[in-house]
C-alpha cells in the first residue's frame, strides 16, 4: 500500500475475467482511482485520490456496468487467522462509530477469503452487529441505509462504512456477471 491514508481506499469487485475492464471503467468515470493490488481474482484494492464521497458521487451519476460492488476500506488491520482477529475487528469498529448516523439503519456484511480460520462470516457479522446495537444503532439486514463492509483476506482485514446505495449492489458477495441496477 502506498503512503496515503487508508481511509482513501476502496475495494471493488467484478467477475475475474472482467476485472481489468471494471477497473478501467471506474478509472474512466472517476479521476484519480489507482489500483493498489488485486487481492483476489476480480477483487481489487484501489487508492482514491479524491476520497470515498467523490467516488460514490461519480458512480451514482454514472453507474458502471462491469464493476459489481464497491465499498470503502477506511480501516485496515492485521489478521492472525485465529480468535484474536475477532477482538481486533471489534476494536476497529471504534474508528467507524463516529461516522455512523444513529437515525439510519445498519447492516454488517462480511466477505472472507484466503486461508482457514476458526470463525466465519456469520461470527463476524454477529459480533460487530452486537457492538453497533449496544450503541443504539438499529439493524436492518434486508434493506439497510448504512453498511459496514468487512473484507478479510489471508492476513489483512478491511472495514468501511458507507450508505448502502453508494455500494452499487446490496451485498459484498454478489455473483451477477454485471452490476445490478435498483
Amino acid at each position: 500500500m502506498s503512503g496515503t491514508d487508508p481511509s482513501d481506499h476502496a475495494i471493488l469487485t467484478s467477475s475475474a475475467v472482467a476485472a481489468a475492464i471494471a477497473l478501467r471503467e471506474v478509472q474512466t468515470y472517476v479521476p484519480g482511482v489507482e489500483l493498489v493490488d488485486w487481492i483476489s481474482p476480480g477483487i481489487g484494492l484501489v487508492e482514491l485520490r479524491t476520497g470515498w464521497d467523490s467516488l460514490a458521487s461519480h458512480l451514482r451519476r454514472r453507474p458502471p456496468v462491469f464493476c459489481r460492488h464497491i465499498c470503502p476500506a477506511q480501516v485496515r488491520i492485521r489478521l492472525n487467522r485465529d480468535q484474536s482477529d475477532l477482538d481486533d475487528l471489534a476494536q476497529a469498529c471504534d474508528q467507524l462509530v463516529k461516522n455512523l448516523d444513529p437515525t439510519r439503519t445498519l447492516s454488517v456484511q462480511t466477505r472472507i477469503m484466503g486461508g482457514e480460520r476458526p470463525y466465519g462470516n456469520y461470527d463476524v457479522n454477529m459480533l460487530l452487529s452486537d457492538i453497533f446495537v449496544k450503541r443504539g444503532i438499529r439493524l436492518d439486514i434486508r434493506r439497510p441505509e448504512q453498511v459496514v463492509s468487512v473484507v478479510l483476506t489471508h492476513n489483512t482485514g478491511f472495514l468501511g462504512l458507507s450508505l448502502s446505495g453508494d455500494n452499487l449492489s446490496d451485498w459484498v458477495g454478489v455473483s451477477r456477471p454485471v452490476a445490478q441496477r435498483r
